[in-house]
């Protein structure tokens, strides 16, 4: 009898039925643009913490080409400060385990020493700097092979690019780097001391295989690392590690805690996984700083067009296709500052279309013609234009460009999303939501999980830890309360009066516009 009791209590634990007992705290830990994030639950999925930081981007132009670097200490500080916050909080509600997942903007690159010190700057995503070396490593290789072989298009926005860059004009100081990463790796190897990263991250640079699912011999060749144990190897999502002594003195715990930390997942995808919660037929809006549209793909190949980027999936044996709008939720906050709007403005604007067009490329497309050098366009203005027709015109703007990429992802998995979920700071403005289900045509849910990447790097230690499994997690994901917005009939008509005008515009400013 002793003995079954024991079996039941196991199985308990494993299947979650007594998780509100279970002594672990699971926190969530989001490297974002422009703020660190940071969330903590239980295995019952209550929010037991909440907290952010801001952190700075510098940006400027040189020679037409855009930079973007951040303080990489800054950075490390922001998140330490915020994981005190989760120790602490581990420690007040009786938890004597604190398991931590990380979630990181992607990509971008760190140059790091051993001791974790930046040798450079932290280069963004953001930045294009590195136009050259993506046109180098795209003749040396082919457009063709690369697409085949990593499942994306050489472009400045990843991190092989950039590390050519850097290999080019400072040759010594890659010399001296200990890892060359992103942000979450340095974190990362902050807390554990062991240099790695996940697989999300790693199918974000350029120089990882999507069939290999390792780094590329020929991509690192062309990218300048002649030796590869300059980069992180490569884990699953959800491979744990335990903290160092150190570490967890640069924490303030105490003796009595235990803390590991799981690896984690890209931001986009983290939320991707959170809102799709296992199904394919679900399209995932994040709308942060960008906007994304993502989907789940069942091969590791890209698109016959070279329109979406693909991603190694949280889960394995999955990818991701990935469409963003470098300015999608930036554009919005960028026009509101500029016509002296608030977000509570936005709640009292009318629901009806703006009969403006607002071609909202602020900072160029990537997905799907991946023309950096288009810039924004507003075509209708007259004497009786509102500030309010121009915020919505920008919202129908920014949902016009998904329902183009919704037209093309639907026409390569050969069938039709049943919905679009929507997650991240975007997803709190009902006004946008109900456009984008109008001018997309599909349902739009949003969903309770705002800010989805954090649960989702917490999930990965929730599974890493052995707590959970996904069946379980989808099963509560589906458990919190959603708002549905539905299609409305006036934007067929508004369709029809806009939508070949859109496509016309967009087309004649990629033709006129340099390609940065």
């Amino acid at each position: 009898m002793r003995c079954v009791e024991i079996y039941i209590l196991m199985s308990l634990r494993k299947n979650l039925l007594w998780g509100e007992v279970l002594s672990t705290l699971f926190a969530g830990l989001d490297l974002g643009t422009g703020s660190v994030k940071l969330e903590c639950y239980n295995l019952a999925f209550e929010k037991l913490c909440d907290a952010s930081q801001r952190v700075g981007l510098k940006t400027w132009e040189e020679n037409g080409k855009l930079y973007a670097e951040q303080d990489l200490g800054e950075i490390i500080n922001a998140s330490v400060k915020l994981l005190r916050l989760a120790v602490r909080r581990a420690e007040k509600k009786g938890f004597d385990t604190l398991v931590i997942g990380l979630s990181g903007q992607s990509p971008g690159l760190a140059l790091i020493d051993r001791e974790a010190k930046a040798l450079h700057p932290y280069i963004s995503w953001m930045d294009r700097r590195a136009i050259e070396e993506a046109k180098l490593i795209e003749q040396e290789v082919g457009w063709e092979k690369i697409r085949k072989l990593t499942g994306l298009r050489p472009d400045p926005l990843f991190t092989g690019p950039k590390l050519l860059w850097i290999k080019k004009r400072k040759p010594l100081l890659v010399k001296r780097a200990y890892m060359a990463g992103q942000l979450k790796d340095v974190l990362y190897y902050v807390l554990t001391g062991r240099k790695l990263t996940d697989h999300t991250h790693a199918s974000e640079t350029l120089l990882y295989g999507l069939e290999r699912g390792d780094w590329e011999p020929l991509l690192l060749e062309k990218s300048g690392v002649e030796d590869p144990s300059l980069l992180p190897s490569i884990e699953e999502s959800t491979h744990l590690e335990d903290t160092t002594i150190n570490t967890r003195r640069l924490l303030d715990a105490g003796r009595g805690t235990r803390i590991y930390v799981s690896l984690g997942c890209v931001d986009s995808v983290c939320s991707h996984m959170v809102a799709e919660s296992g199904r394919s037929d679900i399209i995932v809006d994040t709308t942060g700083t960008s906007t994304c549209l993502n989907f789940t793909v069942e091969e590791p190949r890209g698109d016959p067009w070279g329109a979406f980027e693909v991603y190694r999936h949280v889960i394995a044996g999955k990818w991701v296709a990935e469409a963003s709008l470098p300015t999608g939720g930036r554009g919005l906050e960028w026009l509101l500052e500029t016509l002296g709007l608030s977000w509570e403005d936005l709640e009292d604007l009318p629901k009806n279309p703006s009969e403006l067009l607002f071609l909202p490329f602020l900072e160029g497309t990537r997905s799907p013609d991946w023309r950096p050098g288009v810039r924004g366009l507003v075509y209708g203005l007259s004497l009786s234009t509102s500030k309010g027709d121009l915020v919505r015109a920008y919202m129908q703007g920014v949902s016009l460009w998904e329902r183009v990429i919704v037209k093309k992802a639907e026409e390569w998995r050969g069938g039709r999303f049943s919905q679009m979920r929507v997650v991240g700071g975007g997803s709190r403005i009902g006004l946008w939501n109900s456009i984008k289900a109008g001018v997309v045509g599909l349902p739009v849910k949003r969903m309770p999980w705002v800010d989805a990447s954090a649960l989702g790097a917490a999930i990965t230690g929730m599974v890493g830890s052995g707590d959970a499994e996904w069946g379980y997690i989808f099963s509560k994901l589906g458990m919190g309360e959603e708002e549905l917005y539905e299609p409305e009939e006036e934007w067929r008509a508004w369709l029809k009066r806009w939508e070949g005008l859109y496509l016309r515009l967009w087309e004649e400013l990629g033709r006129r516009s340099q390609d940065l």
